[in-house]
């Protein structure tokens, strides 16, 4: 008899956490084998994406974390997993302001007005009201400022 086998369920902030991680330069993101394979210089890291107070660590996964021999980690957000490999914050919102001055550019801004708005979104995003760089830029393009 066949075993029927279902679709894993994502957890809420898996997606905004691979969307941040593929905005950093030298990162590579594989998802879908729980939850998301992130190689960065060289080496590779296995983690399970869990929110915070709302998921619970599976058997299977207390299993991996015991027995395990190469990198396996639980985490709850980006920043979680920027500081295991090794990325400092500081570089992290470099990238979040070069990634929204580029998409201003693109957008036939001149270079100042991309500076003057891309520090309004730093400041929003240093605020947590975002949880990458892409949905920045999304919701300014919703609120016309792009």
């Amino acid at each position: 008899m066949a075993r029927h086998q279902y679709a894993k369920k994502q957890d809420e902030n898996e997606t905004p956490i691979v969307n941040a991680l593929q905005a950093i330069p030298g990162v590579t993101v594989k998802t879908g084998c729980d939850d998301i394979w992130v190689g960065y210089k060289g080496k590779n890291y296995w983690y399970e994406i869990k929110v915070s107070g709302k998921s619970n660590v599976q058997q299977t996964q207390r299993d991996i974390l015991s027995d395990w021999k190469g990198h396996y980690m639980v985490v709850f957000s980006v920043d979680d997993i920027l500081e295991d490999i090794g990325v400092k914050p500081r570089t992290y919102e470099r990238i979040v302001f070069t990634s929204v001055w580029h998409a201003l550019i693109q957008d036939d801004q001149t270079p100042a007005k991309a500076n003057k708005w891309a520090e309004r979104a730093m400041v929003r995003y240093k605020q947590g009201q975002y949880d990458s760089p892409q949905q920045l830029i999304v919701d300014m393009i919703e609120e016309g400022k792009l």
